[in-house]
């Protein structure tokens, strides 16, 4: 779907096909084209520049750790992923509004944000459980084709009329999510935008807080299990 993107002139960042088959030499950066990734921003005889920016995350995250033990009283199975969200909403507003803001450094974050996916693609990789999927081989058979036709019709034709701008690269990491898990989507969006050029990342996130509460993992997601259980699964599937 990407390769067919970028021949069709729909991908906003790659125009060319070639780009996406990189060899050895590709892959290395020459010396004379390299960039500074961070600078720092902070006197590294106090903290270093790195550590602490990976601190106002461990924050942000221990803040959506907290608020999902207190939610998972209530609704069990959330997520921590929105709510560690919400979490770095929060501490970019609280900063956001002192002189320590210009302690912050983006670069940095970009650097932070390509470790952990990374991280993040290969952990959803490797915790697919091989013995399940050859055990409930054929009815997932059915959901992939069934899901597969519905996914590429919503691609395609719903794609380009909901995002107006940069709708390939838009559509694509919501279809990656759909289809799979979020590190999926992340991991599509950096093969037709490697840079975060595009505004579709941060409309991403931006989502994530309204959506993954309730599906994808969320509320109506941990409930289906139970309905099905004490109802019928048809039932169940076509409400």
């Amino acid at each position: 779907m990407i390769n067919h993107g970028v021949r069709k002139g729909y991908t906003s960042i790659i125009k060319d096909s070639k780009t996406l088959a990189s060899n050895n030499e590709d892959d290395i950066i020459p010396a004379e084209k390299r960039t500074v990734s961070s600078v720092n921003t902070l006197n590294p005889d106090l903290v270093e520049g790195f550590a602490f920016h990976m601190g106002l995350i461990a924050i942000a995250t221990l803040i959506g750790w907290f608020m999902q033990k207190a939610v998972t009283i209530y609704v069990p199975g959330i997520p921590l992923f929105p709510l560690v969200m919400i979490g770095g909403l929060l501490v970019n507003m609280v900063i956001s509004r002192t002189k320590h803001m210009d302690m912050i450094n983006l670069d940095t974050f970009k650097r932070i944000q390509g470790f952990a996916l990374d991280f993040l693609i290969i952990g959803a990789v490797a915790s697919i459980k091989v013995p399940i999927v050859i055990e409930y081989f054929v009815p997932l058979l059915i959901l992939t084709a069934l899901a597969l036709g519905m996914m590429i019709w919503y691609f395609y034709y719903l794609g380009k009329r909901f995002f107006p701008e940069n709708w390939f690269e838009n559509a694509i990491v919501h279809y990656g999510s759909y289809t799979g898990v979020a590190a999926v989507g992340l991991l599509l969006l950096r093969t037709v935008d490697p840079e975060m050029e595009t505004d579709s990342g941060k409309a991403y996130a931006l989502r994530a807080p309204f959506y993954s509460p309730f599906l994808g993992g969320g509320l109506i997601t941990s409930i289906i299990p139970v309905l099905m259980l004490q109802s019928s699964s048809l039932i169940v599937g076509l409400v």
